[in-house]
C-alpha cells in the first residue's frame, strides 16, 4: 500500500485496523456478531460506535476478514451437490432416491427438498435444511467413500511435483 493515501479509521503511530492482529475491548460485540453469525439470526447491518481508538474499525476489520473466509453453507453445499452430481451420480441419485439424473447440483437440492418435505411457505425449498443435510452426510460418511480428489488431479499434482523437484536440482 502507498503511504499517501489516506487512513481515516488509523489512529496516527497505530497499526491500520487490517493489519491489527489482536482485539481488546470489543470482546462482548465479537461474541455477540459469533453468536448472531452461528444462530443464522446474522442481521444485515451492524452499527459500531464509541470514541476514536476503542477497535472500532479493528473489529470491522476481523468481521469482513471471518465472513470472507466462512461461506455459507449453502454455497459449500452446491458446490458438494454439484461434485457428487459429476463425480459420483449413481451414489447421489441411489442416496436421495432419484430415478432420473437431476441436471445440475440446484435441481438436486430442490429435489431433496420436496423428497424430505424441506418445504417453506408457497413450497419454496428450504435450501439451508438441505445443505445441512448434505455436509452433515457428507463429513459423517453416510455418502460412502468420496473423494474430492480426481485420478486425473493427483497425477497432475504428482507431475507438478517433480517438475518442481527437477528446477530444484538444476538450480542446484
Amino acid at each position: 500500500m502507498s503511504d499517501d493515501i489516506p487512513s481515516p479509521d488509523q489512529v496516527p503511530g497505530a497499526p491500520h485496523p487490517r493489519e491489527t492482529v489482536r482485539l481488546f475491548g470489543q470482546d462482548a460485540a465479537e461474541q455477540a456478531f459469533l453468536t448472531a453469525y452461528t444462530s443464522d439470526r446474522l442481521h444485515h447491518g451492524w452499527l459500531l460506535t464509541g470514541p476514536r481508538g476503542v477497535g472500532k474499525a479493528t473489529l470491522a476489520w476481523r468481521i469482513a476478514r471471518f465472513l470472507l473466509a466462512t461461506p455459507p453453507a449453502e454455497d459449500v453445499a452446491l458446490f458438494e451437490a454439484d461434485y457428487l452430481l459429476d463425480a459420483y451420480p449413481e451414489l447421489a441419485m441411489a442416496r436421495y432416491g432419484f430415478e432420473e439424473r437431476p441436471r445440475d447440483g440446484l435441481a438436486l437440492m430442490d429435489g431433496i427438498a420436496e423428497k424430505r418435505r424441506f418445504l417453506g411457505r408457497g413450497g419454496v425449498p428450504d435450501l439451508h435444511k438441505v445443505s445441512e443435510i448434505l455436509l452433515n452426510e457428507f463429513r459423517s460418511g453416510k455418502l460412502g467413500r468420496i473423494s474430492l480428489e480426481t485420478p486425473a488431479m493427483v497425477e497432475q499434482e504428482a507431475r507438478e511435483e517433480a517438475e518442481r523437484q527437477r528446477e530444484k536440482s538444476d538450480k542446484a
